[in-house]
């Protein structure tokens, strides 16, 4: 099965709830639910799955040529997902992260991006809980 398989039923499902004023927000809880699940299976599997496959098919040095391939081509987008990925993220893996960061991208994330990060209106404010 792929992705479009089970996700086009659910987005399907979320435009005809948002198009539905009077019942349409009532729906949207399970919905979302169904799609977080079915997500997260399928994320769980590629990890699970895929990630040895490739620890196994890759040899270090193709796997370093990926790295710099895509990191080169997401670096465009880093100052936007980079502080949203790290936002949660343990000291042992920030040291992890950011000790492979040149110093310049280094000084970049730490004096422009988190703090550009920090300041946006998502999730619960102020530290509080999102329960």
């Amino acid at each position: 099965m792929t992705t479009t398989d089970w996700t086009e039923p659910l987005l399907v499902a979320l435009d005809a709830a948002a198009a539905d004023p009077g019942y349409g927000h009532r729906r949207f809880g399970d919905i979302i639910e169904e799609l977080s699940a079915k997500l997260t299976a399928r994320l769980a599997h590629e990890e699970a799955d895929g990630l040895p496959l490739i620890d196994a098919c890759l040899t270090p040095a193709q796997w370093q040529h990926f790295v710099q391939v895509h990191g080169e081509r997401n670096l465009p987008d880093a100052p936007r997902y980079m502080p949203w990925l790290l936002a949660e993220a343990s000291p042992q893996t920030l040291d992890a992260i950011l000790g492979k960061f040149p110093p310049h991208r280094l000084a970049a994330c730490r004096q422009r991006w988190a703090p550009a990060h920090a300041v946006l209106p998502i999730g619960p404010a102020n530290g509080e809980s999102a329960s």
